[in-house]
């Protein structure tokens, strides 16, 4: 991860094992019982192969100049040295992985970088997800839905990737109870939208209900509702 730390995706996965919300680990709001519980899966995942790669502050490591190559070496060392064979990567971002061509115009670098991804889902034998943000324009439009072509400098996502979603958040745009296109809006839900499928259907609308037990959106956790900007 270039954007998170260690320790946050750690406590993540801890809070989906557990069913412990993640924004009462973050404030330290927890229940005995809870506690047992989360020191329960800690001990459990301390027992399974999982490989972080990012920043942490615990070991004091500044974030590493991650590249789709490190990526590669990382897994490719995984596979070798355990059997395991990873089912799925997850990057998390592609405007923050480093280019091996730095001095190219933005659009050339992630494109370059996309390549590098596409070869490692090659090189590993699993999928890899890459995780692109919006255009800024997207939020000015009626309905905020980033399409096929609304990452940032990514022209060339198409060519490269075998499926294509893009997410949004409606309460971001909407106050509860108001309309986003024809659903009303409601707390923790994300309108996805499958772009692009090779050899299969797309185009296709899907609405994702998130568990307030695992996390909660921020502004239904602080009680807020925003205007569209984050707050």
């Amino acid at each position: 991860s270039c954007e998170q730390t260690i320790e946050e995706v750690w406590a993540l996965g801890i809070a989906a094992e557990s069913g412990v919300n993640v924004s009462s680990m973050a404030r330290g709001v927890l229940t005995d019982a809870e506690w047992i519980i989360i020191e329960e899966k800690a001990v459990d995942w301390g027992t399974m192969p999982i490989w972080f790669i990012g920043p942490s502050r615990e070991r004091r490591s500044r974030r590493p100049r991650i590249t789709a190559d490190v990526i590669i070496e990382a897994v490719l060392d995984m596979q070798n040295r355990t059997g395991i064979d990873p089912d799925i990567v997850f990057v998390d971002y592609l405007q923050l992985l480093k280019s091996t061509r730095p001095n190219a115009s933005k659009t050339v670098e992630m494109a370059d970088t996309l390549e590098d991804c596409k070869d490692g889902a090659l090189d590993t034998g699993c999928g890899w997800s890459v995780n692109v943000q919006a255009r800024r324009e997207v939020d000015a439009q009626a309905l905020p839905i980033p399409g096929p072509d609304s990452g940032q400098w990514t022209s060339a996502i198409e060519q490269f990737s075998d499926r294509q979603w893009s997410a949004v958040r409606p309460i971001k745009y909407r106050k509860t109870g108001e309309m986003f296109g024809s659903r009303v809006v409601q707390g923790n839900e994300v309108l996805l939208t499958l772009w692009k499928q090779k050899l299969g259907k797309d185009g296709v609308p899907f609405w994702l209900y998130l568990d307030p037990a695992y996390n909660r959106l921020e502004e239904l956790d602080r009680g807020v509702e925003t205007d569209g900007k984050d707050t």
